[in-house]
């Protein structure tokens, strides 16, 4: 695990030279470079897209915010790779720079493509008020903003209630969600085990995209987008 670790650290110069020259134009090239090699060079992982034309119609968006189920820190990768690599940005708690400090020390700096924050602050009130201004500076960039809202990491066959936060302010700020989930990431990297797999498949279910516009209040808009969160995920693992 720690040599995995190393790895992930020292690819970094990689991924500049990879940033620079072969994914020039896009959005966020580093973060890109990164996530790629980190999955398909570190792990070998493959993703299997259940639907795949759902993807395609999600990354058609000119912005939107991502609702992820929560299974493993390869979220932070994994995650950022499987819908819109090119233009993707997330909110983090601080415990994930902790796992990739020379990673994020760099895209920070040049990109500024994420909003970390720490989870156990008192001032609620500032707290929220200082991530749904980097989101929305984020998603005025054009890029797409990963949320994770079950809020904890959860290895269960099932997914957690989720929060309210990220989900009432895109309905409020009137943009898309979609919700995207995955299985098997927790494979890839298991921090209860303390292992680490190469050659994992992950399977990824686009499940659908939601506008604030087609619901009458953002409880209704809350409501399905939960409903949907968990029957999806339930229908992910079902058609292993």
């Amino acid at each position: 695990m720690i040599v995995y670790w190393v790895l992930a650290q020292c690819y970094v110069p990689v991924a500049l030279f990879r940033g620079l020259f072969f994914y020039r134009g896009e959005k966020t090239p580093y973060s890109h470079a990164f996530i790629d090699g980190f999955l398909k060079l570190l792990f070998a992982a493959r993703v299997i897209y259940v639907d795949p034309i759902m993807r395609e119609k999600v990354r058609q968006l000119d912005r939107c915010v991502l609702l992820y189920n929560h299974r493993s820190v390869a979220d932070f990768t994994a995650c950022m790779y499987t819908t819109a690599p090119d233009r993707v940005s997330y909110i983090g708690r601080l415990t994930a720079f902790i796992v990739f400090p020379v990673a994020f020390c760099f895209f920070y700096l040049v990109e500024n493509n994420f909003v970390l924050f720490n989870r156990g602050a008192k001032d609620r009130k500032k707290l929220k008020k200082r991530l749904f201004s980097g989101m929305l500076e984020l998603v005025q960039r054009g890029l797409f903003v990963v949320v994770f809202p079950e809020g904890h990491r959860n290895t269960e066959k099932t997914t957690l209630p989720l929060k309210r936060g990220a989900i009432n302010w895109a309905y409020e700020q009137g943009l898309p969600c979609a919700i995207v989930l995955h299985d098997g990431n927790e494979d890839m990297i298991n921090e209860k085990a303390l292992t680490f797999h190469r050659g994992v498949q992950i399977r990824c279910l686009h499940k659908g995209i939601y506008l604030p516009k087609d619901y009458s209040n953002r409880r209704a808009f809350f409501d399905t987008i939960a409903s949907d969160f968990a029957q999806g995920y339930q229908d992910l693992i079902a058609t292993k």
